[in-house]
């Protein structure tokens, strides 16, 4: 399994390709990871999210490329936290959604895709 840096912390990687298949040493696009830090970086800015998981350090990624970007499904986060582990869906979105129940989280990202 590949690693790479999330906002300064190493991250287990997990790409799946368009055709469902991972490669252990994929890892992701620069747009991928600025999309995956965003969706980070919004959850730890969200006062539900550490109020419930103050300790929570992002352990995985998944990028499922066979999704599009802009879908719930894209981008599948864990956290690792003193009581066990949480997961959240990341994607892109015109404006910034938090959905804490659903555990989905949108964030815009400028540019094109890659």
């Amino acid at each position: 399994m590949a690693q790479q840096s999330i906002n300064g912390h190493e991250v287990e990687m997990v790409v799946i390709a368009v055709d469902g298949r991972t490669d252990p040493q994929a890892t992701l696009t620069q747009r991928e990871i600025a999309t995956v830090e965003a969706v980070d970086a919004t959850l730890k800015s969200t006062a539900e999210f550490t109020a419930a998981y103050p300790d929570a350090r992002l352990a995985r990624v998944d990028a499922n490329r066979g999704v599009n970007e802009r879908r719930h499904g894209r981008y599948y986060l864990r956290y690792q936290h003193a009581g066990g582990m949480t997961e959240f869906w990341g994607h892109v979105a015109k404006t910034p959604t938090v959905d804490f129940k659903k555990g989905v989280v949108g964030v815009p990202m400028p540019g094109p895709s890659s």
